[in-house]
């Protein structure tokens, strides 16, 4: 199913300079009424299939949703596994790969095995296929004696390193419960279009999640709210995923509550972020409802600061930072950045 995109169009004058910077959504956050009127079962079974990316987390969501609905208890620990092994490959792949053409990134033959690592665990997390994998992403992500980055890594991090400044400071939201996030929902249907916390846009993902880590505070301090702190926040968020591989971190928790009779609410952490699903249950047993809000609208809202900020630019360094801040905030959809000529009135 086409997931839409996403459209940044960058209003310049005739200097080449950014007047300001309009972001929309082109995405199709109804997508999730298809499921209205099915049997709840088959519309779990369905939720994954209408995802490119993250079908694992999607799955997941709505299988703790609906639990949540119906009163009953918590998901398996292998849904939850599999979860993980997707975030692993969506916190590696974007940044040395989706960002090839920025970065110039090649695959390596560690890449691959984590590749096929991930899909392992996916099908069965048995502690060899466990084992495995965090070998291989702590080979990629591990330091040298000097306590520095090596391979791909450490060529993206400098990289990185080496773009202009450009600071846009953003709220950053870190982890949430289901419960939170009921607190701060107003309306369903609104809500999952533009999200925002408590009347602010936000920022979610690794780097809120890690934002307190030493090596993200370095980047923040370095570089601001941009591509090199979101890289080491991954950074961050691969170690704990080798500990948890590992048998010495917990599972992260999949949060489900019950809104009402037939109601449940589920967050996931997915790659990108907090994944929710909303669904109602009808007392047909169909799917009277469901509403999915997904990292990519809380992370593109119109009003987020990094969009602002590009106000007052030249149009080649609006260009550049537009397109790394986009990479780095990894949509779901494509991201177009296009810019638009402002038709100025003359003064009468």
């Amino acid at each position: 199913m086409d997931g839409g995109r996403l459209r940044l169009a960058l209003r310049h004058d005739d200097a080449g300079r950014v007047i300001r910077a309009e972001l929309r959504s082109h995405r199709p956050v109804t997508v999730c009424r298809v499921l209205v009127g099915k049997p709840v079962d088959k519309a779990v079974a369905l939720v994954p299939l209408l995802f490119a990316l993250c079908g694992r987390a999607q799955g997941a969501a709505a299988q703790a949703a609906v639990a949540a609905a119906r009163g009953e208890g918590d998901m398996p620990d292998r849904a939850r596994w599999a979860v993980l092994a997707e975030a692993v490959q969506e916190w590696l792949y974007p940044p040395l790969m989706g960002w090839s053409a920025l970065s110039g990134m090649s695959e390596t033959a560690l890449m691959v095995q984590i590749r096929e690592s991930t899909r392992a665990v996916m099908q069965d997390p048995d502690p060899i296929n466990c084992e495995m994998l965090a070998a291989a992403v702590d080979a990629l992500v591990s330091v040298d004696s000097d306590g520095q980055l090596v391979g791909p890594v450490a060529s993206l991090w400098q990289r990185l390193l080496d773009l202009p400044f450009h600071e846009a400071p953003t709220r950053l939201l870190p982890v949430f419960s289901a419960a939170d996030l009921l607190a701060a929902w107003p309306d369903q249907a609104e809500f999952c279009a533009l999200p925002h916390w408590h009347g602010q846009a936000v920022e979610v993902g690794p780097l809120a999640d890690y934002q307190h880590e030493p090596v993200v505070q370095e980047a923040l301090h370095a570089r601001g709210h941009g591509p090199l702190a979101r890289f080491a926040a991954r950074l961050c968020a691969l170690r704990q995923a080798v500990l948890v591989l590992q048998g010495q971190a917990p599972l992260p928790l999949v949060s489900a509550v019950r809104c009402g009779d037939g109601c449940g609410l589920a967050v996931v952490q997915a790659a990108r972020g907090p994944l929710a699903h909303w669904v109602m249950i009808g007392d047909d047993g169909l799917v009277a409802d469901w509403q999915i809000l997904a990292p990519t609208e809380w992370n593109f809202h119109p009003a987020s600061p990094w969009v602002a900020a590009l106000a007052g630019l030249s149009l080649p360094e609006a260009g550049q930072v537009a397109h790394w801040q986009a990479a780095t905030l990894d949509p779901c959809v494509p991201c177009d950045v296009v810019p638009v000529a402002a038709k100025l009135k003359a003064a009468l």
